[in-house]
């Protein structure tokens, strides 16, 4: 019996994929060469969000974020896309200096 429990677990879990973490920071302390780890965050928010699958989640280190970006992914009903704010400090995202909507548009 806990042979047969245990192969069930095994199967439910490696159903589930492998979700990963990913974590960005304003440069200095992000830079894109980075593997986009808590110790090594990216810079380029647009970077990560273009690699997230289902199930990932994209952390926002503390900090003033000014680089547009757009959430162009989708997760599942079962394995959402998650983005967060770091709990470590204020995360901003400051829009100020990019034109306003419509702005040179014909």
């Amino acid at each position: 019996m806990k042979a047969s429990l245990a192969f069930a677990i095994f199967v439910f879990h490696a159903s589930l994929g492998t979700a990963a973490e990913f974590f960005v920071a304003p440069a200095p302390f992000g830079a894109d060469t980075n593997p986009g780890t808590r110790e090594g965050p990216k810079a380029d928010v647009q970077q990560v969000i273009w690699s997230l699958k289902p199930g990932d989640t994209l952390t926002l280190l503390p900090g003033t974020y000014t680089q547009p970006f757009s959430f162009v992914k989708a997760g599942t009903a079962e394995a959402p896309i998650t983005v967060r704010g770091d709990a470590g400090g204020a995360v901003i995202l400051d829009g100020a200096a990019l034109p306003a909507a419509g702005v040179g548009s014909p």
